[in-house]
Formats: C-alpha cells, sequence, structure tokens
C-alpha cells in the first residue's frame, strides 16, 4: 500500500510541477525590453499595436518603421546570397541588425530582388531570436536599385561569417 502511495504522491508533485513551469512561460518576465504587441523586440524595428491608420515611429538609430493596419512596415536594404535574403534595416549598421527574410505571400516576391536595393517590407512585427534572426514578410515594394556598395562592409562581412556568399 505504502508503493501506491509513493508512486501516487510523485505523480503529483510531477503534476504541480508541470502547470508550475507552464504558468511561468505564461506570465514571462520582459526584463528591460521594450516589447512590441507581439512580443518581439521593439528595439529592432516593432511598432507598438495595431493601427487602422498610418502610425510612424523612429527609434534611437534613425530607422523608421510603420504600422499600416495588420502589417508593420519597416525600410531597408536587401543582401541577396547563395542561400538565403537578408534584411538589414536602414539606419546606422551594428553588429547583429539583420535578419533572414522569407516571403509569406504572393506581394513580397524576391524575384527581382538584388543585392543593395532600398525596399519597405511589411511583416507581422515579430523577429525570430535566431542568428541571424528571421523575419516573414507579407509585402514588398521595391523603391530604388543598388549594389553591393550600399551595402556597410561590416554586415557583408557578418553575412559571409554565417557561411553565406553574397551575389553582386
Amino acid at each position: 500500500m505504502t508503493r501506491k502511495i509513493k508512486k501516487a504522491a510523485l505523480m503529483l508533485a510531477i503534476a504541480v510541477l508541470c502547470l508550475f513551469a507552464v504558468s511561468c512561460m505564461d506570465s514571462s518576465d520582459a526584463g528591460d525590453k521594450d516589447l512590441d504587441w507581439q512580443g518581439a523586440d521593439a528595439s529592432t524595428g516593432g511598432t507598438t499595436g495595431e493601427t487602422d491608420t498610418d502610425d510612424a515611429s523612429t527609434d534611437d538609430d534613425s530607422t523608421t518603421v510603420v504600422s499600416t493596419g495588420a502589417y508593420v512596415a519597416s525600410k531597408g536594404r536587401i543582401v541577396k546570397t547563395d542561400g538565403a535574403y537578408f534584411f538589414i534595416f536602414e539606419g546606422d549598421y551594428d553588429y547583429g541588425e539583420l535578419v533572414t527574410i522569407h516571403s509569406r505571400s504572393a506581394d513580397a516576391s524576391f524575384d527581382d530582388l538584388a543585392t543593395g536595393d532600398l525596399v519597405e517590407v511589411g511583416t507581422d512585427g515579430s523577429i525570430a531570436e535566431s542568428y541571424p534572426g528571421q523575419m516573414s514578410v507579407y509585402t514588398l515594394e521595391i523603391l530604388e536599385h543598388g549594389s553591393v556598395d550600399d551595402i556597410d562592409e561590416r554586415a557583408i562581412s557578418e553575412i559571409e561569417s554565417c557561411g553565406y556568399d553574397v551575389i553582386e
């Protein structure tokens, strides 16, 4: 009989620990980060909230992002590589301020993109916390064509250190 009680007590303890772990994940502490409406780090280019009208904001590095309805619009430069497309947020480049982008709709075709193009992308505002970061793109507009000369050499070096070859 005591064996059954010990087993039941152990099962109860495991269940309590699982519930505690789940409750900790649901109420995660954001720390000092400024999070956007989906929990993404707003300092990397997201605005807070979903709006019906254009709502522009500028962060400390002069990166402009605009929330237009369901998407967050960000401007930046494209780097085309042998295995991915990278997006570098407009403004002064700092290590880690590039993300790989993935098309999620026909309105975000990468067919005509070249390294150095200035684009505006519409995203859901979230960036995967991987290295490099990853961002889903739902709309894309080429604002001006560019070249590899428009890309900061530090960004090129960072991309190449990830194992990609830049296509000029």
